[in-house]
């Protein structure tokens, strides 16, 4: 029997990066378009050229505006019979420690609903391992790999940003990554039903390490000046598929640059573990996928010059 007197909840899915979210933000836009569908996942805070996820919001909100903020609630306040029982957010820029105290914003808005924040976490060397990958293949980067985490490791401790959405008055929610299949166990566990929609399961996957150190080459050369990135991302998935490089035999951290990083998360681990009931607080150290790969030169010419060229 439903509790007719419970308040409706607000669930906001907050990553983090390069954890499934955008395989996820579509499942949940086209999960809630289905007729039967038991949530609501708003369409005020999306972005035109992205509209599966609720990045527009954030966006306003950290350059003090409020105009999506109000128009999602006014949309929930409308929709069918009232507030539904169960709202449902996404948007993986609220993790960082930056953004992250933008919700109380968002429950502030929502006084008589229960906010919760899901985040989801992956252990730290998978995760700095992947954000390097995706940064360099975007060429947000150009730093070698041990130069990336000495620059970015205080910004990729999970437990001062989740703290500080604790201290938003939200309750917080964390996942391993590992447990989940994505995108289908989230989708279920936000919205309460089985994904029917059909939708692809993977989103955004990584350049192999080797294609992203050829690549990583390629923008140190200059080879990218008047170039479009998105063209070069195109092809270099494309070369990756016919090279075979996508084969997992090589990683950009060996051993013992792995066993710095692991060290260095130490502390974070084991407040996962305390504070959010996260496992491995004392795991060991991972291996190396494979031999390492370093910044060239890479002796691939050819391959560097099909980066222009590939269809």
């Amino acid at each position: 029997m439903t509790d007719d007197t419970a308040r409706p909840r607000l669930l906001v899915h907050v990553g983090f990066h390069k954890t499934g979210s955008s395989a996820v933000q579509m499942a949940l836009s086209a999960q809630a378009e289905q007729a039967d569908a038991g949530f609501h996942y708003p369409h005020a805070g999306r972005l035109e050229h992205w509209p599966h996820a609720h990045h527009q919001l954030v966006e306003d909100l950290r350059h003090g505006r409020t105009d999506s903020l109000q128009a999602l609630v006014a949309e929930v306040a409308c929709a069918d019979g009232g507030p539904p029982p169960l709202t449902v957010l996404s948007c993986e820029d609220l993790a960082t420690i930056q953004n992250a105290r933008l919700l109380g914003h968002i429950r502030a808005a929502f006084p008589d609903h229960d906010v919760c924040a899901v985040a989801v976490v992956r252990p730290h060397v998978d995760w700095l391992r992947s954000m390097y990958l995706e940064r360099v293949k975007r060429h947000v980067t150009t730093l070698a790999p041990m130069d990336y985490y000495r620059e970015h490791r205080e910004k990729l401790r999970y437990v001062p940003i989740l703290d500080t959405m604790v201290q938003t008055g939200c309750a917080v929610e964390v996942l391993d990554y590992r447990a989940l299949d994505l995108p289908g166990d989230l989708v279920t566990r936000l919205s309460g039903e089985v994904l029917t929609a059909q939708v692809q399961k993977r989103y955004n996957v990584s350049l192999s390490a080797r294609m992203t150190m050829v690549l990583l080459d390629f923008y140190r050369g200059g080879g990218a000046r008047g170039v479009d990135v998105h063209r070069l991302i195109h092809n270099a998935y494309d070369l990756d598929r016919r090279c075979g490089t996508r084969a997992p035999d090589a990683d950009v951290f060996d051993a013992e640059q792995i066993g710095q990083i692991h060290a260095f998360f130490a502390e974070d681990r084991r407040l996962l573990a305390a504070q959010f009931g996260l496992p491995d607080a004392d795991a060991a150290a991972p291996a190396p996928k494979g031999e390492l790969v370093r910044p060239g030169p890479h002796n691939l010419p050819e391959l560097m010059r099909c980066l222009l060229t590939a269809p």
